[in-house]
């Protein structure tokens, strides 16, 4: 039997509001309607660039305390459309990097808790074993970047085997490379996976954990608005993303050199709650 499990950015915050209820709820994953809020609740500084960009829209600024209600699929559409049209220099390009970086760090913030092995019996794990019980090809389609499905697939001692880091993202999965390694840390592939009756996790608009490696600080605006075609896309083996941008100094040519690992998207438009993308495969990272 095969069974298809689709989840939105409602079943993470399910899953939260199960451990947490009334109590720290302004912590809680972000909807389309509350992005802002959560920013101000985890006291995030807005970068000066951002701000700047807010108060040029005609919408209300969502970074002020006494707006309510600005829809993020809103502010990343016209910030991604005016993004489009930007020069190299133009201060949009950096306001897109701050933002794209400001929605990643809220993200993180809000769900690797989730992930903890104490926190179990939330309705999205009962969900997937509930119909992993019953099919032998799941497959579980989703729009969010987080790794909470990942999370309740592993904790469960009986669908541990029947998803890998390596081979659970669908075809998609041919095209990542796994790296790193870490001491909490998704199941590798191995002889005992059950590959007759494995679970499938299709993210159409990206995943926390996946990334690109750049040489420099920043990602070009060629890279943000997808025009570099088929980077390398690996993918971290860790269970939590903790870091928005790391830089190891190494030599290289007699010169030092940045390897940076830059949590960004590369098209990201698909960040807009709700909205596909041509290229699902454009990711942000580690």
């Amino acid at each position: 039997m095969s069974v298809c499990l689709v989840l939105g950015a409602g079943a993470t915050l399910a899953n939260a509001e199960h451990f947490r209820g009334e109590r720290r709820t302004g912590e809680n994953p972000p909807l389309d309607y509350t992005f802002f809020e959560r920013v101000r609740t985890l006291r995030i500084v807005v970068p000066s660039e951002l701000r700047d960009y807010a108060a040029t829209l005609r919408l209300p600024d969502p970074f002020d305390a006494r707006t309510t209600g600005v829809r993020a699929e809103e502010f990343f559409r016209d910030l991604f459309a005016d993004f489009q049209e930007a020069t190299p220099g133009d201060p949009v390009v950096t306001a897109y990097e701050q933002l794209i970086a400001l929605y990643l760090r809220v993200l993180r913030e809000t769900t690797n808790w989730l992930g903890a092995d104490n926190r179990t019996g939330a309705p999205v794990g009962r969900l997937i074993a509930s119909a992993a019980s019953r099919a032998s090809d799941l497959r579980i389609l989703t729009f969010n970047h987080d790794l909470v499905i990942e999370n309740e697939i592993h904790k469960r001692r009986r669908l541990t085997n029947r998803w890998c880091i390596d081979e659970g993202y669908g075809s998609f999965s041919l095209a990542l490379r796994v790296a790193g390694s870490a001491v909490d840390s998704f199941r590798r592939h191995g002889s005992d996976c059950e590959r007759n009756r494995a679970i499938q996790i299709l993210k159409l608009h990206g995943s926390l954990n996946w990334y690109v490696r750049m040489n420099g600080r920043h990602p070009s605006p060629r890279f943000l608005s997808g025009a570099v075609q088929n980077p390398t896309i690996f993918t971290t083996v860790r269970r939590a993303i903790r870091t928005q941008l790391r830089s190891t100094k190494r030599q290289a040519s007699g010169r030092g050199k940045d390897n940076v690992v830059y949590v960004a998207r590369r098209n990201p438009s698909c960040v807009r709650q709700g909205t596909s993308h041509q290229d699902p495969r454009s990711q942000g990272l580690v």
